[in-house]
């Protein structure tokens, strides 16, 4: 997170954002990029599924890094995002859940989604099987999890941000094949 959405997020509305990045080296694009603005919520760390994920440390590979297992000495700080959601009052207020993080959002966004059942926020998160496998995940067990949660559509945009067309989350696991379809 370098603060690019959080820029154009905050460049339209009024909201408050919190920014969670894991990576120093990025951590210091999105201080830079954030710098004497109060509605920006820096979260200096690794957003975790649960404290007892064990030491993870970013490993970056063309302009993106990816987090390995690691020894304590060397790991990133971690936050869960029940933590998370105490740390940062303006989340009571959430409206709003983006994320991408490279193959983990499959993971992570059921889990914002979950410590935020009770605000229902709008859940913008990018798509990628191949990262997600990469990363040790069932890309398409997602959509059961968001179901599970009462979410029941889904809007598609491509990489360049055009709309590609909406379908109820039910029928997203068969719609995504075409993304496993060699190119």
């Amino acid at each position: 997170n370098v603060g690019d959405s959080a820029l154009q997020i905050a460049a339209a509305t009024d909201a408050e954002v919190v920014c969670v990045e894991g990576d120093p080296y990025y951590l210091d694009f999105l201080t830079t990029n954030t710098a004497g603005d109060a509605r920006f919520h820096i979260e200096p760390a690794l957003l975790v599924p649960d404290q007892a994920e064990g030491a993870m440390r970013p490993v970056r590979a063309g302009g993106t890094p990816r987090f390995v297992a690691a020894e304590a000495s060397d790991s990133a700080p971690t936050v869960t995002a029940a933590e998370l959601r105490r740390r940062h009052a303006c989340t009571e207020r959430l409206r709003l859940v983006k994320s991408d993080t490279d193959g983990y959002d499959v993971a992570l966004v059921p889990i914002l989604a979950r410590a935020w059942t009770d605000r229902r926020p709008a859940l913008f998160f990018e798509y990628d099987l191949g990262l997600s496998r990469l990363a040790g995940f069932d890309p398409l067990q997602v959509w059961d999890d968001l179901a599970g949660l009462g979410y029941a559509h889904v809007a598609v945009w491509g990489n360049g941000g055009h709309p590609l067309g909406r379908c109820d989350i039910g029928s997203m696991a068969r719609a995504s094949a075409v993304l496993d379809a060699p190119r």
